[in-house]
């Protein structure tokens, strides 16, 4: 729920000017696709979760959208999040010879997406190293994803399912070494205009 931190700065500074939507539009990307490969898998227990995160990305994606003034570079962006979740459906569904083809294909696809959302923070690593300061590294999102991560990898190796297990095993070893990064450098405060999401 570090998703909801975001939206409550927000909802106190009555605008999303120091924020980003994408960790809001990867989370909606990641469940989605997550989804799908449960839907053709089928496993419940996925679908019920991506069902949840789904809901939950899209509700703080709006939630950002209401306080988002200008609106133009908003609505690009969410128009293409759109275009390419009904792609990836219609492909899925459509586009791809049989059910274990489309199964693999959303797997592999859930598989990238999921590393990149969990390796995002890792953008911020040469500010890190350049200030020596871990205060750019979002600590909750950071926990929040490797208690996930883990969580999710135990499921995987529970299930026998290596598309869960693999991106999970990878998520919890990035978000662990941003963990060591946080731990080597102390976290200075920054002045309002450094802060980053």
């Amino acid at each position: 729920m570090t998703d909801s931190e975001i939206c409550h700065r927000i909802y106190k500074q009555q605008s999303t000017s120091d924020c980003t939507p994408m960790p809001f539009m990867m989370g909606m990307l990641c469940s989605f696709l997550w989804f799908q490969y449960a839907i053709l898998k089928p496993d419940m227990v996925v679908v019920t979760l991506n069902v949840i995160g789904f809901t939950l990305q899209t509700t703080f994606l709006f939630w950002f959208y209401l306080y988002t003034k200008p609106k133009g570079q908003l609505n690009v962006h969410i128009g293409a999040l759109l275009l390419l979740i009904v792609s990836f459906h219609t492909w899925l569904f459509y586009g791809v010879a049989d059910t274990d083809s489309a199964m693999r294909t959303a797997g592999y696809l859930a598989i990238v997406a999921s590393i990149a959302f969990f390796a995002s923070p890792l953008t911020l690593l040469a500010r890190v190293l350049q200030t020596r300061s871990s205060q750019y590294l979002p600590l909750p999102l950071i926990l929040s994803s490797f208690t996930v991560g883990v969580l999710w990898t135990l499921y995987g190796l529970l299930k026998q399912d290596t598309f869960i297990t693999i991106p999970n095993v990878l998520a919890s070893l990035i978000t662990a070494c941003q963990l060591i990064l946080i731990c080597i450098f102390p976290r200075k405060p920054l002045c309002d205009t450094q802060r980053l999401v």
